[in-house]
């Protein structure tokens, strides 16, 4: 996807950067693909967070999710609702992000 997609706030040295780096793109490739097979219906990061561990099998941690939607919509491959709110599992709203057809 993108080079950064990792956030080194723990300031990580190589080899192990690079690992999760890998780590970080291929989630944002994964999450792109899910918006984009479900072109014009907008998602919470726990709704791509439930699809993701479907297709995968593996608990993805909802941080990581929000991480690559915040990092695809500064890309400019989702757009962000201003609007539109689901709801996320403890009842709390969250913003909702669809898929750029540009």
């Amino acid at each position: 996807m993108q080079s950064n997609a990792f956030h080194n706030t723990l300031h990580l040295s190589q080899p192990e950067l690079s690992l999760f780096e890998e780590k970080a793109i291929k989630q944002d490739d994964q999450i792109l693909s899910i918006y984009k097979d479900r072109e014009g219906k907008w998602y919470t990061p726990y709704e791509i967070q439930s699809i993701l561990k479907g297709k995968t099998g593996k608990d993805i941690p909802i941080t990581s999710c929000r991480r690559s939607i915040s990092n695809l919509c500064k890309a400019g491959e989702l757009l962000k609702s201003c609007k539109a709110v689901g709801m996320g599992i403890y009842g709390v709203k969250n913003h909702l992000w669809t898929f750029n057809r540009r």
